[in-house]
């Protein structure tokens, strides 16, 4: 599929920059709303809440036993709780956690261990002994409720699914529920690495539209500020690539555009005919 490199790039910049000056707006928006201010206060069982905050802020972020103590915490002040108050707990849960995250995550760094070569399959790179060290380090952390992952070769801490599926989830709404699933599914089949889209481009329309009709079916969601940035997130690889996922490649004047991002708007406008993404790649595929 061949173009002028000046027509190619006006309507990439055309389309790229209509769905990021939305969604920035949008987001923007939502994030000048407390999440906690879209719950209906009647349901709230705001002693519980303040009772947990207090709890949360009283835990030694420095330890890892910590990450266990806020979950148990999350049980017991849940257990017969609205699922309101439940929401709003998990968003407090979800603060101290990122918190911690940070704590933990410095000290991570600075360890020289080779832990990608368990995310990357690369074992083999690595003797036995060494290898059990390694996996003996990620179940301590999982057993913790975190886990490490891997972009550019390097290690850092992320949320272990299972941890907050098993302990979280039955508690939760379901819109909480459906939006946690969708954004640990992203984050286990993360869309970059190594500078580049390491995830078919047609899963990467799955997911746009998924956040579309999410944010539709939810338009008070605690947390749609996070939908609308996973969205843009998709939307920049499918419309801009990626350095070692180019969206086109030249040849003097003349432009090739990369045919698996074809394939995948033409994808979009026939699974998702009626979707905002397909409106936003109509013009290129014209």
């Amino acid at each position: 599929m061949k173009y002028s490199l000046f027509l190619v790039i006006f309507i990439v910049i055309s389309c790229a920059t209509e769905v990021e000056k939305e969604t920035k707006t949008n987001a923007v928006k939502q994030i000048e709303v407390n999440a906690l201010d879209t719950i209906v206060p009647e349901k709230l069982n705001t002693k519980l809440l303040a009772d947990y905050l207090s709890f949360l802020n009283k835990i030694d972020l420095k330890k890892l036993e910590s990450n266990l103590a806020a979950m148990e915490g999350f049980k017991r002040i849940t257990a017969s709780a609205t699922l309101e108050t439940c929401d709003s707990a998990y968003l407090h849960y979800r603060k101290f956690y990122l918190d911690f995250q940070a704590q933990f995550g410095n000290r991570f760094q600075d360890d020289t261990s080779n832990y990608c070569v368990l995310v990357y399959g690369t074992v083999d790179q690595v003797d036995a002994q060494y290898l059990k060290r390694l996996k003996a380090e990620r179940a301590k952390l999982r057993k913790y409720g975190i886990d490490f992952a891997c972009t550019e070769g390097s290690p850092y801490i992320t949320f272990y699914s299972p941890f907050i599926k098993t302990n979280f989830l039955p508690s939760l709404s379901l819109p909480l529920q459906k939006y946690l699933n969708q954004e640990l599914m992203e984050n286990e089949a993360y869309l970059y690495d190594d500078a580049g889209i390491v995830i078919p481009l047609t899963e990467v329309v799955d997911r746009i539209v998924w956040h579309e009709d999410f944010e539709k079916a939810n338009p008070t969601f605690q947390l749609t500020y996070l939908s609308i940035n996973a969205k843009m997130w998709h939307q920049t690889a499918l419309f801009n690539g990626a350095d070692n996922t180019p969206l086109y490649y030249t040849n003097e004047d003349v432009v090739e555009v990369n045919a698996d991002f074809v394939n995948a708007m033409q994808y979009c406008l026939k699974k998702y005919p009626n979707s905002q993404l397909a409106k936003s790649v109509t013009p290129f595929l014209k």
